[in-house]
């Protein structure tokens, strides 16, 4: 029996982080990284058709992937003045 394929959207997160972006796909927890955001999200659709066609990988069934929804937010953080430099990371500050 022959199953027929369907297409179900996927949210893809990308991120520039200088040098790459990166693509995650939150719903199967997959990701990648491209040279500019075009080759990003070639990648991560790539990677999601090779791990929907990978027989041994567990699959999420098709109604749980309907059924999640994601809200992206910014979330406001306090950065502490003394720990801003040019090539180090930021120190968070709880709220």
């Amino acid at each position: 029996m022959v199953i027929p394929m369907q297409t179900v959207p996927l949210p893809v997160i990308l991120e520039n982080g200088g040098k790459y972006v990166a693509a995650w796909c939150p719903i199967i927890d997959i990701a990648t990284q491209g040279l500019n955001e075009e080759e990003a999200r070639k990648n991560i659709t790539e990677l999601i058709k090779w791990y929907f066609e990978d027989k041994d990988t567990p699959k999420p069934k098709l109604k749980s992937i309907m059924g999640i929804s994601l809200t992206i937010a910014n979330v406001p953080v306090k950065i502490s003045e003394n720990m801003k430099g040019k090539n180090e990371a930021p120190c968070f500050v709880s709220t």
